[in-house]
């Protein structure tokens, strides 16, 4: 992504020993650091390093994210794209993605299928056939007690096996076949009275699937 001339931009290097804005604050750090880079980007236009300690700094902070193992970056690029995208099963466990299978793709008719184990996933994003890994984020899939009824290729029956209330959502742990974590908001979660042995379907588009 081509930076404007005028314009100072923000690189985040995850596990990194590079430049370090200090962190004066135990209350408000990510406050600090911004408050910091737009201080320093009034003198002079630059691109900022900066050594991320959290994700909640990284979407407030950075236009681009680098991540490294072992001495080299292996993925770079805005931090949406890192964290929803990973290119390898090493970013996708660094960067806490939740639901990560392992499967063979093959294709039909122009549609991918993913077999993962005892169950089928629709994806629109494999290139080629053969082994995969598969990563759908919790927050794309739909959780109902009946079948939902719409365009979306995957719907698979399973029974709730784990909740975690975190405050405002609830996460729920679902045996479809293999372990796939889903959250609801605590309002939704509330509303459908659920409780673990409950039977629930899990809905989402061929799109949520990210394949690499």
């Amino acid at each position: 992504m081509p930076y404007e001339k005028d314009t100072p931009g923000v690189l985040f290097v995850i596990d990194a020993t590079i430049v370090r804005i200090t962190n004066t604050s135990p209350v408000r750090p990510c406050k600090v650091k911004q408050d910091s880079i737009l201080h320093e980007s009034s003198k002079v236009n630059r691109i900022y390093l900066v050594n991320a300690q959290s994700k909640i700094e990284i979407f407030a902070l950075a236009d681009r994210v680098a991540v490294m193992n072992e001495g080299r970056i292996v993925q770079v690029g805005p931090p949406d794209e890192v964290f929803h995208k990973p290119n390898s099963e090493f970013i996708a466990h660094f960067t806490g993605t939740e639901n990560i299978f392992r499967g063979v793709c093959s294709k039909d008719s122009g549609i991918s299928t993913i077999r993962v184990g005892t169950i089928s996933i629709a994806s629109r994003t494999c290139r080629e056939e053969g082994d995969v890994y598969a990563t759908i984020r919790p927050e794309d899939i739909l959780v109902s007690r009946t079948p939902f009824i719409s365009s979306a290729r995957n719907s698979l029956r399973g029974t709730i096996t784990g909740i975690a209330n975190n405050g405002m959502f609830v996460k729920l742990t679902v045996d479809a076949g293999v372990p796939i974590v889903s959250v609801l908001t605590r309002q939704g979660f509330e509303e459908m009275d659920l409780d673990i042995g409950d039977e629930v379907y899990l809905t989402f588009k061929a799109a949520a699937v990210h394949v690499f």
